[in-house]
């Protein structure tokens, strides 16, 4: 709304076409400076400002920036000192005068915002380029200074006392409109790409701009309203460019500092380590932990107190310890462990130390030291290497799913059946039956494991050469913190050599080694078996001996 009733404002005397009084040198003069003056100190703010980014990121849209406003910043000024009215500068002052060096400086402005509109302008420049650039706008100011004073007479005129504004100063303030309607152009050409700018200030700018040229096309005399609307109008444009090119890139830093503080404040929250800031001699700075309860006290009472002051002897010393070996070491210190009491239970610790980035405000180094607490990945590396001790047994071990899919076997499973961890993984033990045992004798296997949770006995399987083999065998259900089973796991082992033990103490206890008959011992216990049965049934058992007539 404020730009439509600017631009109402503008163009309104284009068909009303009115005369405006003219205002008097004495009040004009010192109107017009102080616009003047306001406009330069805007020019050199745009041009420190772009001139500092580029300690840190360099473009070619600073580059031409800084340029164009060096430039404008002297050239302004030399039109501000050449106004009719000022003391000459270098010599006769004149509205003829005042004018080239005023021209010159809004096609610099102009030809500089057209450029930085376009993609080109992203790329990366360098430092030579910036002070290349800014000597040849040096140079564009002296040769400007040398033409309109030193030969103003080959300076095509633009102002005639009495008949006011020439044509070609008319066209030249037309040019610099047409140039700034192109910029217009390209910003809603570009509108879907990324900017660097803030558009709705810089469309604003533009459009002061316009409607300032234009005021500087009607004038008759350099102190009438016209003249004046048009320098209240150009300073407005220049702030509308400070906002959009100048604010918007010192508030983006700002903006992404904000950014990366809060993303940075969320991931320390998310970390499980306690972080603090101290110095070489262990005195904390800062303390930040989103778990507090692992802190023998609150942060607050570690800051400006040293390690040994406020942590167990332990911890203190492997601080220190961190400490001094990241300082040797211009970096990282390797992890320090050690052990604290915590409400009864013995707690493990880890402690890291990083030397921090040198800063001016510190006498001496800093750190980031950060404590874990490493109880339970103790516990899991005890109790995996408990495992793993286990798990390399002579003793079988086959373990399965909830699907009874086996998931993992130990060398001993191989070496007793002959299959290798990638023949049986995926399969169940179905693989090894065989076949001795009736699917009866399976379901009740299963429906005790089920039910107790663990199964023991012995099984007859086959190996993967095809030979039966006894073997002695443990199962056990293993649920999970749902009460569901998780996994099976067998343990077993090869009883061949055992059974085959068994029948020929058998044999050598009931038969003759002579003759391979049974023996007396055999027959008293076939008696006695016999005597059993019989008492229990309640019949009578007869024993019959053929007695041979001769040895």
């Amino acid at each position: 709304m404020f730009l439509l009733a600017l631009t109402a404002l503008t163009f309104g005397p284009l068909w009303l076409q009115p005369t405006l009084p003219s205002i008097a040198s004495h009040y004009y003069l010192p109107l017009h400076t102080t616009l003047e003056i306001i406009a330069v100190t805007i020019s050199a703010l745009i041009f420190t400002v772009v001139r500092e980014q580029a300690r840190y990121q360099l473009s070619r849209r600073s580059v031409v920036l800084a340029a164009a406003f060096f430039a404008v910043f002297w050239l302004d000024l030399a039109h501000l000192l050449s106004f009719e009215g000022m003391p000459a500068y270098f010599t006769a002052n004149s509205p003829a005068k005042a004018i080239n060096f005023w021209l010159a400086a809004r096609l610099v402005v102009a030809c500089a915002l057209l450029y930085v509109l376009l993609p080109q302008a992203d790329k990366a420049a360098r430092r030579f380029q910036l002070w290349l650039a800014i000597s040849g706008s040096a140079l564009l100011v002296l040769a400007c200074h040398l033409w309109f004073i030193g030969y103003p007479e080959s300076v095509p005129a633009t102002y005639q006392p009495g008949a006011g504004l020439t044509p070609f100063k008319i066209l030249v303030e037309y040019l610099v409109i047409a140039i700034c309607l192109l910029c217009l152009g390209f910003i809603w050409h570009f509108r879907h790409q990324p900017r660097p700018y803030h558009a709705p200030a810089l469309i604003a700018a533009l459009i002061t701009t316009i409607l300032s040229e234009f005021f500087f096309t009607l004038y008759q005399n350099t102190n009438d309203l016209y003249n004046l609307s048009g320098h209240l109008l150009k300073v407005l444009s220049y702030l509308f460019l400070y906002r959009a090119l100048v604010y918007e890139n010192l508030a983006e830093p700002f903006r992404k500092l904000s950014l990366s503080s809060a993303e940075l404040t969320a991931t320390l929250n998310a970390v499980p380590d306690l972080l603090f800031d101290v110095d070489l001699n262990g005195r904390f700075y800062q303390a930040h932990t989103g778990q507090n309860q692992q802190l023998l006290f609150q942060p607050e009472h570690f800051l400006g107190k040293t390690m040994a002051e406020v942590l167990p002897e332990s911890a203190a010393i492997a601080g220190q310890q961190a400490i001094r070996e990241a300082w040797n070491n211009k970096g990282l210190s390797s992890p320090k462990q050690y052990t604290l009491d915590l409400n009864g239970e013995i707690q493990w610790f880890q402690v890291i130390a990083s030397l921090k980035p040198a800063s001016r405000d510190s006498v001496l180094p800093r750190f980031v030291l950060a404590a874990r607490n490493i109880t339970e990945q103790k516990l899991t590396q005890a109790t995996e290497q408990l495992n793993a001790l286990a798990f390399h047994t002579r003793e079988a071990i086959m373990i399965t799913d909830a699907q009874r899919r086996i998931v993992r076997v130990n060398p001993a499973f191989t070496e007793i059946t002959g299959y290798s961890e990638q023949d049986v993984c995926g399969k169940t033990p179905a693989i090894l039956r065989s076949g001795l045992h009736d699917e009866q004798f399976y379901q009740q296997m299963w429906q005790q494991l089920y039910q107790q949770g663990v199964w023991s006995g012995e099984l007859y399987n086959k190996r993967k050469n095809g030979e039966i083999y006894p073997e002695q065998i443990i199962i056990n259900a293993i649920t999970g913190s749902d009460g569901e089973i998780s996994h099976y796991i067998a343990c077993f082992n090869d009883i061949s050599a055992s059974k085959s033990d068994q029948q020929r103490i058998y044999k050598l206890a009931y038969y003759d080694p002579l003759t391979q008959l049974p023996n007396r011992r055999l027959l008293l216990e076939r008696i006695t078996d016999i005597q059993h049965e019989a008492d229990r049934s309640g019949f009578y058992a007869a024993l019959l001996f053929n007695r041979p007539r001769s040895l």
